[in-house]
């Protein structure tokens, strides 16, 4: 009986992105976390020519001058908010935006935890509105839609994201590795435009993967 609650539990949830950012953008808020406003980093910013066009770089130095160990929050933010200023797009005429990474190590064989990204053992962890058909696409009855675009068997799996109520399409990859009788799922969401969407998504990701763990190690 234990069990079968358990279960009933991951299945009445669903995957919800909440479009709210997990701090203020503002010079005040900033300051807060860093020690400094974030119109001082951006000022900072324009005055290191050889950090242009170089975001690996600029996190990395923003990184280290906001304190190894915090999250990268910040250096993110401030360097999306600098090239957004700048008017810096990509081939698609969109910035880059914000990625985010979640990943979950699950107590499992790869072809039992790629198999839950299908059919019923998908709905039991995304959530009872989730599903996917035969060609791996996924949609819920919240509005998310994920088109696939690469599947490859216990290896990974590619999408065009779409959030619900949103227009712009997003990036997703989701990577398995099998080791000593585990696999570590790494999800990279990417292309994001907005701090509220991107945290969004990293908040219902990381509950998500909790439930599919659940599931999985019942």
């Amino acid at each position: 009986m234990a069990g079968n609650d358990r279960r009933f539990s991951v299945r009445v949830l669903a995957m919800k992105v909440e479009l709210f950012a997990d701090y203020a953008i503002t010079d005040d808020a900033c300051q807060a976390s860093t020690g400094r406003t974030l119109s001082a980093w951006l000022a900072d910013l324009d005055a290191r020519s050889d950090l242009k066009g170089k975001r690996q770089d600029a996190l990395s130095w923003l990184y280290d001058g906001m304190g190894r160990g915090k999250d990268r929050w910040w250096p993110t933010t401030v360097w999306v908010v600098h090239e957004a200023g700048k008017g810096v797009v990509q081939k698609d005429g969109r910035p880059e935006g914000y990625n985010i990474c979640v990943t979950k190590t699950v107590a499992a064989p790869v072809d039992k935890v790629f198999a839950a990204w299908h059919g019923e053992p998908f709905t039991e962890w995304f959530g009872d509105a989730g599903s996917v058909d035969a060609d791996r696409n996924i949609t819920d009855a919240t509005g998310n839609l994920g088109d696939a675009v690469r599947v490859r068997m216990d290896k990974d799996l590619r999408y065009k994201w779409k959030t619900a109520g949103l227009d712009v399409p997003t990036d997703l990859d989701i990577a398995f590795v099998e080791k000593a009788c585990k696999t570590t799922i790494t999800l990279t969401h990417s292309r994001i435009q907005t701090r509220e969407e991107a945290d969004g998504l990293r908040r219902a990701w990381i509950e998500a993967f909790v439930r599919l763990k659940e599931l999985l190690e019942l």
